[in-house]
């Protein structure tokens, strides 16, 4: 397994790569996701994490045919320019809604992938609102070898 991290968008915001041979998984893939979809073309894209539904964190899932994998509460950030920041940002989102795949997960649950397995844990944090973050903790399952690797990406 593989992390490689970009810096993506006027935003600067970290997007993973989360890679098993040619099979990947994408986190956060935001504003200006385009500067960096030539890294990309060699993976088949398994899935989409995001952290939590703002402006600089999905607004490339249009690019990937892949389910999206977000905390419950921040469903709403796919529909809704407020909560999202693109209002706020004098933006229009780069996706249909109606086209995405989206999948609402809870804090502890399990996302069982076919190349890798992911647990939710939901992090509440308070600055004038709060906002809940999903934070992914990788435990790709190495059959072969008998062996989780744990890897946390914040």
């Amino acid at each position: 397994m593989a992390i490689k991290k970009f810096i993506v968008g006027s935003f600067e915001t970290n997007t993973y790569l989360i890679t098993k041979g040619d099979k990947a998984v994408v986190v956060d893939p935001g504003l200006d996701i385009e500067s960096i979809l030539p890294e990309l073309t060699n993976y088949e894209i398994e899935a989409i994490l995001i952290t939590h539904a703002h402006i600089d964190h999905i607004d490339g899932v249009e690019y990937f045919n892949a389910p999206i994998y977000v905390l419950e509460p921040d469903l709403l950030g796919f529909k809704d320019m407020t909560f999202s920041l693109y209002q706020l940002c004098y933006q229009k989102p780069s996706f249909n809604y109606q086209n995405l795949r989206l999948i609402g997960v809870k804090d502890n649950e399990i996302i069982t992938l076919p190349n890798f397995t992911f647990k939710v844990l939901a992090v509440h944090v308070v600055i004038y609102i709060t906002i809940v973050y999903l934070v992914v903790i990788l435990c790709l399952k190495e059959v072969a070898e008998e062996r989780t690797f744990q890897v946390v990406i914040i």
